[in-house]
């Protein structure tokens, strides 16, 4: 059992050169769906992203990445393997990949000045009451994209995204995501300063995530 997260800047690919070099080696298909992407900052995250995806893979001796198909609620799977599960996330200037044997998933989210309302909808009453104790308005901030990153891993990992109610249970532990009749174990993981960052596995056993920055600039591209 494991759990690796892959994480990078991804600022470096304003460098047009950098930016074709990895471009190129993606499927076509993630060409395409990042050529879609409005903003150039959208576009570098995806490709960013995928990039970390590949390192992972080839770390662990696989020469390609799978063929990926989507989930009923969106979520990537590989097409022809059920022993190596990932997931991708990004905010900011920061991708992030997360690769394990069972079912995972990841988030990452730029701390800014939160949006407490969305608390109300999508918190438990126990993250709700997490968040508005904390003591000072730093530490609210800090205490909601923890909760928020958290919950979202476990969204993700589940494969159900906000198609369950997600104020309906409680990220700050091993947890039962309405529908699944599965535990995931979502965990928080400290990737860079300014960002949040959580990721999930499905079961009840914690695994202590193995965490490496990479720096697109040195890739084999």
């Amino acid at each position: 059992m494991y759990a690796e997260l892959y994480f990078a800047d991804v600022s470096c690919l304003k460098d047009e050169e950098l930016y074709r070099a990895l471009y190129e080696k993606m499927p076509e298909d993630r060409r395409a769906a990042a050529d879609r992407l409005r903003f150039d900052g959208d576009r570098r995250l995806s490709v960013g992203a995928f990039s970390l995806l590949r390192y992972a893979l080839a770390k662990r001796g696989e020469r390609e990445v799978f063929p990926i198909f989507s989930g009923e609620h969106g979520k990537p799977y590989f097409s022809d393997r059920r022993d190596v599960f990932f997931n991708l996330s990004h905010s900011g200037d920061v991708a992030l990949c997360a690769l394990s044997d069972r079912e995972i998933g990841c988030d990452v989210e730029k701390i800014r000045r939160p949006p407490l309302r969305v608390a109300d909808k999508y918190f438990s009453e126990e993250e709700r009451e997490y968040v508005l104790s904390a003591e000072t308005d730093d530490e609210r901030r800090d205490r909601f994209f923890g909760v928020w990153t958290l919950k979202e891993s476990v969204l993700k990992a589940s494969g159900d995204g906000f198609t369950v109610s997600a104020s309906s249970f409680s990220a700050l532990g091993v947890c039962f995501p309405p529908g699944t009749g599965e535990a995931f174990s979502p965990r928080a993981a400290f990737l860079t300063r300014g960002y949040a960052s959580a990721f999930c596995v499905r079961g009840e056993e914690t695994v202590d995530p193995a965490i490496e920055r990479i720096d697109l600039k040195a890739l084999d591209c």
